[in-house]
Protein backbone atom coordinates (compact mmCIF):
# COMPACT_ATOMS: atom_id res chain seq x y z
CA UNK A 1 0.00 0.00 0.00
CA UNK A 2 2.75 2.46 0.96
CA UNK A 3 4.77 1.53 -2.13
CA UNK A 4 1.74 2.25 -4.31
CA UNK A 5 1.29 5.65 -2.65
CA UNK A 6 4.96 6.50 -3.26
CA UNK A 7 4.61 5.43 -6.89
CA UNK A 8 1.53 7.65 -7.31
CA UNK A 9 3.34 10.61 -5.73
CA UNK A 10 6.31 10.14 -8.05
CA UNK A 11 4.03 9.96 -11.07
CA UNK A 12 2.22 13.13 -9.93
CA UNK A 13 5.56 14.93 -9.58
CA UNK A 14 6.64 13.75 -13.02
CA UNK A 15 3.31 14.96 -14.40
CA UNK A 16 3.84 18.44 -12.97
CA UNK A 17 7.35 18.60 -14.40
CA UNK A 18 6.12 17.40 -17.79
CA UNK A 19 3.49 20.14 -17.96
CA UNK A 20 6.13 22.79 -17.26
CA UNK A 21 8.74 21.32 -19.60
CA UNK A 22 6.22 20.87 -22.42
CA UNK A 23 5.09 24.46 -22.10
CA UNK A 24 8.64 25.82 -22.03
CA UNK A 25 9.72 23.69 -25.02
CA UNK A 26 6.61 23.83 -27.19
CA UNK A 27 6.25 27.61 -27.21
CA UNK A 28 9.70 28.24 -28.76
CA UNK A 29 9.16 25.24 -31.08
CA UNK A 30 6.08 26.89 -32.56
CA UNK A 31 8.13 29.99 -33.35
CA UNK A 32 10.98 27.95 -34.85
CA UNK A 33 8.59 25.87 -36.94
CA UNK A 34 6.58 28.84 -38.16
CA UNK A 35 9.69 30.77 -39.13
CA UNK A 36 11.24 27.80 -40.95
CA UNK A 37 8.03 27.19 -42.89
CA UNK A 38 7.70 30.89 -43.70
CA UNK A 39 11.28 31.09 -44.95
CA UNK A 40 10.76 28.07 -47.16
CA UNK A 41 7.39 29.24 -48.54
CA UNK A 42 8.25 32.91 -49.01
CA UNK A 43 11.62 32.29 -50.67
CA UNK A 44 10.77 30.16 -53.69
CA UNK A 45 14.27 30.60 -55.15
CA UNK A 46 16.21 29.12 -52.25
CA UNK A 47 19.22 27.03 -53.19
CA UNK A 48 19.04 23.30 -52.44
CA UNK A 49 21.39 23.54 -49.46
CA UNK A 50 19.14 26.12 -47.77
CA UNK A 51 16.01 24.10 -48.55
CA UNK A 52 17.63 21.02 -47.05
CA UNK A 53 18.59 22.91 -43.90
CA UNK A 54 15.05 24.23 -43.46
CA UNK A 55 13.63 20.73 -43.97
CA UNK A 56 16.03 19.40 -41.32
CA UNK A 57 14.89 22.12 -38.92
CA UNK A 58 11.26 21.16 -39.55
CA UNK A 59 12.03 17.45 -39.08
CA UNK A 60 13.80 18.06 -35.78
CA UNK A 61 10.97 20.30 -34.56
CA UNK A 62 8.58 17.44 -35.33
CA UNK A 63 10.85 15.01 -33.49
CA UNK A 64 10.95 17.22 -30.39
CA UNK A 65 7.17 17.66 -30.56
CA UNK A 66 6.76 13.88 -30.61
CA UNK A 67 8.95 13.60 -27.52
CA UNK A 68 6.97 16.23 -25.62
CA UNK A 69 3.71 14.55 -26.64
CA UNK A 70 5.02 11.19 -25.44
CA UNK A 71 6.05 12.79 -22.15
CA UNK A 72 2.52 14.12 -21.78
CA UNK A 73 1.05 10.64 -22.09
CA UNK A 74 3.40 8.82 -19.72
CA UNK A 75 1.48 6.69 -17.28
CA UNK A 76 4.38 4.73 -15.85
CA UNK A 77 7.89 5.80 -14.96
CA UNK A 78 10.54 3.36 -16.13
CA UNK A 79 14.21 4.14 -16.41
CA UNK A 80 17.18 2.75 -18.26
CA UNK A 81 20.83 3.02 -17.36
CA UNK A 82 22.70 4.30 -20.40
CA UNK A 83 26.04 4.83 -18.71
CA UNK A 84 27.41 2.33 -16.22
CA UNK A 85 27.24 3.85 -12.75
CA UNK A 86 25.82 7.02 -14.29
CA UNK A 87 22.42 8.64 -13.99
CA UNK A 88 19.45 6.71 -15.35
CA UNK A 89 17.27 8.22 -18.06
CA UNK A 90 13.50 7.95 -18.07
CA UNK A 91 12.45 5.58 -20.84
CA UNK A 92 9.63 7.42 -22.61
CA UNK A 93 9.42 5.16 -25.65
CA UNK A 94 9.26 1.70 -24.13
CA UNK A 95 11.57 -1.20 -24.69
CA UNK A 96 10.28 -2.08 -28.15
CA UNK A 97 10.97 1.23 -29.75
CA UNK A 98 14.23 1.99 -31.49
CA UNK A 99 14.67 5.72 -31.18
CA UNK A 100 18.33 5.87 -32.00
CA UNK A 101 18.96 8.63 -34.48
CA UNK A 102 22.21 10.06 -35.63
CA UNK A 103 22.08 13.72 -34.72
CA UNK A 104 25.75 14.46 -35.16
CA UNK A 105 26.69 17.04 -37.78
CA UNK A 106 27.44 15.45 -41.11
CA UNK A 107 30.57 17.43 -41.85
CA UNK A 108 28.51 20.58 -42.26
CA UNK A 109 30.40 23.49 -40.75
CA UNK A 110 27.44 25.86 -40.67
Amino acid sequence: MEAELIKMEKLATVGQMVITVNHEINNPLVIISTNAQSLRLLNKNLDEKSKTKLERIEQQVKRISEVTERLRTIDEVASSEYITDGPAMVDIWGKESDTSQDVRPRGDKQ
